[in-house]
């Protein structure tokens, strides 16, 4: 991955954690996502540092924020966007909500 895409897969980590605040609190998300995915704090922490999701994590992190974050953002050497259109998340987004 080049630099731009592990900037953009840092923000998207972190806006999927974010999603998982509820409004009006402070905070990351990090603990959330991290009890959600069954992972250390550590793990999510690491994932944002290296902008990075694991490729056996990128689905449930999606999942686990409601498709806030596409596979896409997170991964986009697994999930290219000429294959995994917009379109695609949105529909599963639809269904996760």
């Amino acid at each position: 991955m080049t630099k731009t895409q592990k900037d953009r897969c840092r923000k998207a980590i972190r806006k999927g954690c974010a999603a998982l605040v509820p409004k009006g609190e402070r905070g990351y998300g990090v603990t959330e996502m991290a009890d959600r995915l069954s992972v250390k704090q550590s793990a999510v922490s690491n994932w944002i540092i290296r902008g990075r999701v694991p490729d056996t994590q990128v689905l449930p992190f999606c999942e686990a924020c409601g498709f806030a974050v596409t596979p896409t953002r997170l991964r986009p050497d697994l999930y290219p966007p000429h294959l995994f259109p917009e379109s695609v998340w949105k529909a599963a987004r639809k269904t996760a909500a």
